[in-house]
């Protein structure tokens, strides 16, 4: 499987992931604000853009093998990871099976809980719809990621982001919501981790509880932000989540 990459500018290294039924693209307004201090290193994440998936169960375990196979081709020996929402559990992945290579860690709109009851129902009904209708699960899942009160500024955006998921095959689609199914619980290895993190969230996400989450953090030491919008902070609060990365990973 090749996976798909882009690097841009110099210095240390940031390894932007992005989420579900995103590519790298959704970094763009970050990236226009941290080009000139680092090195970014894109990577279209297995299923996504333009990586293939070949397994019926696309775990965080081999995504994060891919991110990793990256750093070895490239030959870069420490990074800092930023992860949205999924690229967030892949994150906590590298540090788990790749703790070496990573000296940083941002989790944006993501969590280090498994799966809830109520969530794998959730994820199986979405199974079901996109084996019928994938397009009309991308056209009603994407809008709801953002903060509803600004949903007509981001209307072009949204529309984007749905024509681009809807390349994507139902089979790579299902196959990520499988492996997203069977992830563990990472608090631990979040609280464990020795190097420098920070976890950000949107005021107004309506996929993970902010209160739960919050929580989370101070369980594991890691410095809380919480920006003004929605789940999709890397496009609703481009600014603010950039200058948090500079300000935390100097």
């Amino acid at each position: 499987m090749e996976t798909y990459y882009k690097i841009l500018g110099k210095g240390d290294t940031l390894v932007l992931l992005h989420g579900f039924l995103e590519d790298q693209s959704i970094w763009q307004k970050v990236v226009n604000h941290l080009l000139g201090k680092y090195q970014l290193l894109l990577i279209d994440l297995p299923g996504h853009g333009k990586t293939p998936v070949t397994n019926e169960i696309c775990s965080m375990q081999c995504m994060a093998k891919a991110v990793s196979e990256v750093l070895n081709r490239e030959k870069i020996d420490k990074a800092t990871l930023i992860g949205h929402s999924l690229g967030g559990y892949v994150a906590l992945s590298c540090l788990q099976y790749f703790p070496e290579k990573f000296n940083g860690i941002c989790l944006v709109n993501s969590t280090t809980d498994a799966d809830s009851p109520e969530r794998l129902e959730n994820r199986d009904r979405a199974i079901q719809v996109i084996a019928q209708n994938k397009n009309l699960f991308i056209r009603s899942a994407i809008p709801c990621l953002f903060n509803q009160d600004g949903l007509e500024e981001h209307r072009n955006t949204v529309n984007r982001l749905i024509s681009l998921a809807c390349r994507m095959s139902g089979k790579s689609i299902i196959s990520v919501i499988e492996g997203m199914k069977i992830r563990y619980n990472s608090e631990q290895i979040l609280a464990n981790y020795q190097g420098k993190k920070l976890w950000v969230m949107g005021e107004k996400d309506n996929l993970l509880p902010l209160k739960n989450v919050k929580n989370i953090a101070k369980r594991t030491n890691t410095p809380f932000l919480v920006l003004p919008d929605g789940h999709m902070s890397p496009i609703e609060n481009s600014t603010e989540l950039a200058h948090a990365i500079c300000a935390f990973f100097p």
